[in-house]
């Protein structure tokens, strides 16, 4: 069986997925590859409230999101 690939996205971290969330939601079909096995040990450092945005808009926002940076 063929089945059709609008995109591939190479990379499953917060760029490939994000990439891949956006992409998807507009209606394409998107096929994300990543070498690696999930769930992976990672330290979210890059994960600070500046990104929320990008959370909020693939619907995912976490219960971290809410909390208030100093």
């Amino acid at each position: 069986m063929v089945s059709k690939t609008d995109v591939v996205v190479i990379g499953g971290g917060p760029a490939g997925s994000t990439t891949s969330t956006l992409i998807a939601q507009k209606g394409y079909k998107v096929r994300l590859f990543e070498r690696e096995k999930f769930p992976r040990f990672h330290i979210g450092e890059s994960l600070i409230p500046e990104t929320y945005w990008v959370l909020d808009r693939v619907r995912r926002p976490g219960k971290s999101c809410a909390a208030s940076s100093t």
